[in-house]
């Protein structure tokens, strides 16, 4: 099946809008947001929201440098990096 923009913008918005009486119905997703870091202009985050917490990891000129963090927000906020600059934000499904 192939959509186009239209179509996939509009199948997103009915999944947020449309309200689920099931919880198991409800659609499991990743949201990956990339923030640069103010500092260091090589040096990337990426904070990973799911249904169950964060996770962060770090890049530097484009390679992850450990094995990623799970944390909370209030942790992502004390270090700063919700304040930085977002690159780019998009959608996964969860495995």
């Amino acid at each position: 099946m192939c959509l186009n923009a239209i179509d996939k913008w509009a199948l997103l918005c009915y999944n947020i809008i449309v309200p689920r009486n099931n919880k198991s119905e409800r659609r499991k997703s990743m949201i990956k947001t990339i923030y640069q870091d103010k500092y260091n202009p090589n040096k990337t985050w990426e904070v990973t929201s799911m249904s169950h917490g964060f996770y962060l990891k770090q890049f530097i000129c484009n390679k992850q440098f450990g094995r990623g963090l799970r944390t909370t927000r209030e942790y992502i906020k004390s270090i700063g990096i919700l304040d930085m600059k977002i690159i780019t934000r998009w959608e996964e499904p969860e495995h």
